[in-house]
């Protein structure tokens, strides 16, 4: 079975992930994924080119919060910057479906934009986790140490969860406490 899993920005999908591996099931986290590639010397130097060239560290490699501030606060560097890593990252985890599908292996795979980028149907099962948008907001301050403003601007640049709920085969809430998801999953998902 191939599962996508997707969720708003601090919604609970590493803690989901978390489980299924513990499960036994294989996972690939598209954001984890997008990070490395920003390593790749030919993804490097296109991002510097066409978004800004001032968001290099003391290393010379892409400081991650310099370039979200960048692209959070511009709509169109934002386009670009998906633009230069979904193909990468899209051959990639299509890879891992057609082996995951040849060896019959139970595969999760997180997609932050899987309903932006109309990828519903590379999966058997599309799971979205969701928090109501206080503790959204509350988590990404905590954890990104942002304003509440810049966390509302971050959030509000996502589809709405209400629009990722409608669209999903299996929903979890996880404003609970971590026993709650992890009971969740060993009931449901156990094979």
């Amino acid at each position: 079975m191939i599962y996508g899993l997707t969720g708003g920005i601090a919604s609970g999908k590493s803690n989901i992930l978390k489980e299924f591996k513990n499960l036994g099931y294989d996972i690939l986290e598209l954001d984890k994924l997008g990070h490395e590639l920003l390593f790749d010397k030919n993804i490097k130097n296109e991002i510097l080119a066409k978004i800004d060239s001032n968001i290099l560290n003391n290393e010379d490699e892409i400081d991650r919060k310099k370039l979200g501030k960048v692209v959070f606060s511009n709509k169109d560097k934002l386009e670009i910057l998906n633009s230069i890593l979904h193909k990468n990252i899209l051959d990639i985890m299509d890879s891992k479906i057609k082996k995951a599908r040849e060896n019959n292996t139970n595969l999760v795979i997180e997609v932050p934009l899987l309903f932006e980028l109309n990828l519903e149907n590379k999966f058997d099962k599309v799971i979205v986790t969701y928090v109501d948008e206080k503790t959204q907001i509350e988590r990404i301050m905590k954890r990104d140490n942002k304003t509440k403003i810049e966390a509302k601007k971050v959030i509000d640049k996502q589809m709405p969860q209400e629009l990722k709920i409608k669209k999903a085969d299996i929903v979890i809430k996880t404003d609970k406490d971590l026993s709650y998801v992890h009971d969740y999953i060993i009931k449901e998902f156990k094979k």
